[in-house]
């Protein structure tokens, strides 16, 4: 239904039986014309034809070639001998299974629903609530499907716009430039507070470096990274990181974390190589001693540590922005491993000062 919003009314057109018994007669012209109004082709003239021997075929055509059989339930349609029940006879050589085709609708709220015949209790029966034109012709609106013939022409446009598409995606024209995050190659993980002599820096928060975040751009197209974050989790528990500095992983530095300059946009014209500190995001309260215990206390055999890029980049449509996103899978059952071998069961009194495992 939603697909054929997008295409003339006559490409979702449905031919539509009213079936009613003469005393029904006013609702049923009421119902044929809200339908009608919709674009659907409505057959209600039963009343109307004149009575010989082309009688019947004429109504039996009709339901043969209609989509759907709309049968207004009455005590006066469910009579005895009322020409609705031979209306109905037809109906059920046109559709043995009548889902989605036929649509019973109780007009008469007398009308015991149990004593129906079991080929109308087959499907759900429409009771109005309010206005039955309106209440019907909405219901049979949510069933437009498109038309073969209308599906073929489709079709053929897809192709020719796939056609124009690839030949600008191969071109470059349309998308903006392709680029490769590749994977990092150590995780080092490190309070943000050098430790001291006493124990106020394993309350600081966790730093985590990527060794180093790096990209290859092979298109010729400048992109503009914008955004890099990082997720992993412990023990069920997610924690996001986002980049903060890059830092130089040098042994002796004036600054704990070896700052280098603060990270930001950046453009990335063939390749782009750095060593990135993240810190928890907004919200996060991990700490050192928080990530240490997390580590002692996890059953599992290893840690992904999930990085995810965001870039801008120029084409034919304008600016596109692409992710992209790799991951460094890490040994945490040897992380686990190294840290009880340290005291992790008694508390870790004398607790590492950093923790920097390969990328498996």
């Amino acid at each position: 239904m939603g697909l054929s919003r997008w295409f003339p009314a006559s490409c979702s057109r449905l031919s539509i039986f009213v079936c009613y018994a003469h005393e029904d007669r006013v609702l049923a012209e009421e119902i044929a014309l809200a339908l009608t109004n919709d674009g659907h082709n409505v057959f209600i003239d039963a009343n109307k034809l004149k009575v010989s021997g082309n009688f019947n075929e004429t109504i039996r055509r009709a339901i043969e070639s209609a989509d759907r059989f709309i049968f207004l339930i009455s005590k006066s349609s469910m009579g005895q001998g009322k020409y609705p029940q031979t209306e109905l006879d037809f109906a059920k050589d046109r559709w043995p299974s009548p889902q989605g085709k036929v649509w019973p609708v109780l007009v008469d709220p007398s009308v015991d629903v149990a004593t129906l015949p079991v080929y109308l209790r087959g499907v759900q029966i429409h009771t109005v609530k309010g206005n039955a034109p309106a209440e019907i012709a909405a219901a049979i609106e949510k069933t437009r499907t498109l038309k073969t013939s209308c599906l073929a022409g489709v079709a053929l446009a897809l192709v020719a716009l796939a056609g124009l598409a690839g030949y600008f995606l191969s071109s470059g024209r349309m998308t903006g430039a392709s680029y490769a995050l590749l994977k990092p190659q150590q995780v080092d993980f490190r309070p943000a507070v050098k430790p001291g002599p006493d124990d106020a820096w394993t309350a600081s928060r966790l730093a985590l470096t990527l060794i180093p975040v790096q990209y290859s751009n092979d298109s010729g197209k400048p992109v503009n990274v914008i955004e890099e974050t990082v997720s992993l989790k412990l023990n069920d528990r997610p924690i996001a990181f986002k980049w903060f500095n890059e830092v130089e992983m040098k042994t002796n530095c004036p600054d704990w974390l070896c700052v280098k300059t603060s990270v930001g946009a950046q453009s990335l014209e063939r390749a782009l190589k750095r060593e990135t500190m993240f810190m928890p995001a907004s919200g996060e309260s991990i700490t050192w001693r928080d990530f240490l215990e997390s580590v002692c206390n996890s059953k599992d055999d290893t840690l992904d540590v999930v990085l995810s890029s965001k870039a801008s980049s120029t084409g034919m449509s304008g600016t596109v922005t692409n992710t992209r996103q790799t991951i460094c899978k890490i040994n945490l059952k040897g992380m686990r491993e190294g840290l009880e071998k340290l005291g992790c069961k008694a508390g870790l009194q004398q607790p590492p000062v950093r923790l920097s495992p390969n990328c498996l």
